[in-house]
């Protein structure tokens, strides 16, 4: 799901993976629309989806280069809202999950690019990827990337295209602050469908400091 400008309108959806569906908020001069559209971005310049690896992150620091992003980032920009993520550390056959999410809950918004591809058969699909920056001194052990996180006060600043530029917005594109986040450790059988995952039995709620 995201959120955007209603001068960019469309229909699509995104979920927790890659080609899944996902909440996006994007940006208009006078009205923002909540959308689902497909999480992992396809360039309007792709003749067949089938044979492209879709994009779902968009490093930050090239992304005014890359001819997949540098278009969207001067007029397709949206918010990704989401109430945390995971991430593993360890080695093979000992991965461990951790959900990251904003200290003592509640939604925060990554900053995310959108794009429309149009096939030769008049189909549609709209797609969105999310950007991502180096990871801050609380996020490194477990990785060295992280996603741009907004403060609300940059909301309208990042929704705002209608200048054609990214210039007003490079700066956003930065680690979020280190007192932000939470890490507490999931069971290690997250991913298995099977049982209900949840909080780490060996800990109770533990964050990691």
């Amino acid at each position: 799901m995201l959120v955007r400008g209603t001068q960019e309108r469309g229909r699509g959806t995104q979920e927790g993976g890659r080609g899944t569906q996902q909440d996006v908020l994007n940006a208009s001069e006078t009205a923002r629309e909540l959308t689902l559209v497909r999480w992992g971005l396809l360039p309007p310049w792709v003749k067949d989806p089938r044979e492209f690896a879709t994009i779902i992150n968009a490093r930050s620091e090239t992304v005014t280069e890359k001819p997949s992003f540098r278009g969207a980032i001067r007029h397709k920009r949206c918010l990704v809202p989401a109430d945390g993520f995971y991430e593993w550390t360890g080695g093979k056959g000992a991965k461990r999950p951790f959900l990251v999410r904003p200290n003592g809950g509640g939604v925060f918004a990554m900053a995310g690019l959108f794009e429309q591809w149009l096939g030769a058969d008049g189909s549609e699909m709209e797609t969105m990827a999310i950007l991502t920056c180096a990871a801050n001194a609380f996020i490194s052990p477990l990785h060295d990337r992280m996603p741009v996180i907004l403060a609300p006060a940059d909301f309208e600043r990042w929704l705002d295209c209608c200048p054609g530029s990214a210039e007003g917005v490079i700066e956003l594109m930065r680690p979020a602050p280190e007192d932000l986040l939470e890490m507490i450790e999931m069971q290690s059988n997250l991913n298995d469908p099977r049982p209900k995952a949840g909080i780490s039995e060996d800990s109770e709620l533990r964050k990691l400091l």
